[in-house]
């Protein structure tokens, strides 16, 4: 990555929108295309397919999520409690059957982990679930651009912005609403921010002063009732993206990393291997010791690992303890398409130099 300050991780950023022409049509076909509606959050797709769906419901979702995923069901009145799963982030497919049973819900939302078939265990008792009447909604947020098996659905939702330096961005399937406007207060305070990293990280110019204006567009987005169109800027960007070269690139920073930490007992690779037909969202690890050590000592160098999601407090009370471990230990690098090999390898001297520290105060 040739740049004047060299980092891996945290937010996106992007020098260029282009708002000069009218997307309308291109909306248009791709929407007739895919079949989808492509919207501005994924968490308003998630609320339009609970408002089709009617209040007062009951669903089951993953015990590890993230509260934008949560946070639909609790603003449309469902009563819902979390499912299980192993720590290898399959489906508790026992612990999901118990709660079927017993707690009978109208509605179960999945969503594999990572770019990986973290579903396919489960997915002969989804589609069970399907046969019965239960409405199963996936969330391929982290999913989207593998090419796995996917069980069958009613409703698929995903947050493309999580993949591309847009400002927003989601599709939900199945449903098609015309419309909708777009969301510009969110939309310029994310381009402000992402042209303001673009200035720092790229061109080395400015100050390192540009998370408050990320923190400022994600209060925007929380404070949204109401779905918005996907916007101009982001369709914009869409059209000059290649996806190919995306998931290769994911594909090998991937595997070229997960070789590096093979020397380190320490950390410990959810996942070993992406292969072809899997294209990693991040690269997952457990840590069970010093996790906040090692995360600082990564920020001291530029290289950001996140700590995906808290718990959401409305699941906390009634996590399995392998969900409690994954909350508790993982960590997740970058491994997108702004990086590439030697990115990956001055991560990986970075964390290689972090253990020798570790082990020489021990001796």
């Amino acid at each position: 990555m040739n740049v004047k300050n060299w980092e891996v991780g945290s937010t996106w950023y992007a020098e260029y929108f282009n708002s000069d022409v009218d997307y309308q049509e291109h909306l248009n076909r791709l929407e007739a295309d895919w079949n989808v509606t492509l919207l501005s959050t994924c968490r308003s797709a998630v609320s339009i397919v609970l408002s089709k769906l009617g209040s007062g419901k009951r669903a089951l979702i993953p015990s590890f999520t993230c509260h934008s995923v949560v946070s639909p069901f609790i603003n449309a009145g469902y009563e819902f409690k979390g499912y299980p799963l192993t720590e290898n982030l399959e489906i508790d497919i026992n612990g999901l059957s118990i709660l079927v049973e017993s707690f009978r819900p109208d509605v179960i939302l999945i969503h594999g982990y990572f770019g990986f078939d973290t579903l396919c265990i489960a997915s002969e008792y989804i589609e069970w679930c399907r046969a019965q009447g239960i409405i199963i909604i996936e969330d391929m947020t982290q999913t989207m651009f593998s090419t796995f098996r996917r069980p069958n659905t009613d409703y698929a939702v995903g947050s493309i912005r999580k993949w591309l330096p847009v400002p927003d961005g989601a599709f939900l399937s199945n449903v098609r609403i015309s419309g909708l406007k777009e969301d510009m207060p969110l939309v310029e305070a994310k381009m402000e921010a992402m042209q303001a990293k673009s200035k720092y990280i790229v061109h080395g110019v400015g100050a390192k002063d540009f998370m408050p204006k990320f923190v400022e567009a994600e209060s925007i987005l929380d404070s949204r009732t109401k779905p918005f169109a996907i916007s101009n800027f982001s369709l914009s960007m869409l059209d000059d993206i290649e996806l190919h070269d995306l998931a290769r690139c994911r594909r090998d920073n991937y595997n070229n990393l997960v070789t590096r930490l093979q020397a380190h007992p320490e950390i410990s690779v959810v996942f070993p291997n992406a292969s072809d037909d899997e294209v990693p969202f991040l690269l997952p690890v457990y840590i069970s010791e010093g996790r906040s050590d090692f995360q600082r000592y990564m920020a001291q160098h530029n290289v950001y690992p996140t700590i995906i999601w808290k718990c959401p407090e409305e699941l906390y009370r009634e996590l399995s303890p392998a969900v409690r471990r994954i909350y508790d230990s993982i960590l997740c690098f970058h491994v997108d398409q702004r990086y590439d090999k030697d990115d990956m390898n001055k991560v990986a001297d970075i964390i290689d130099s972090y253990f020798l520290t570790i082990n020489d105060n021990d001796q």
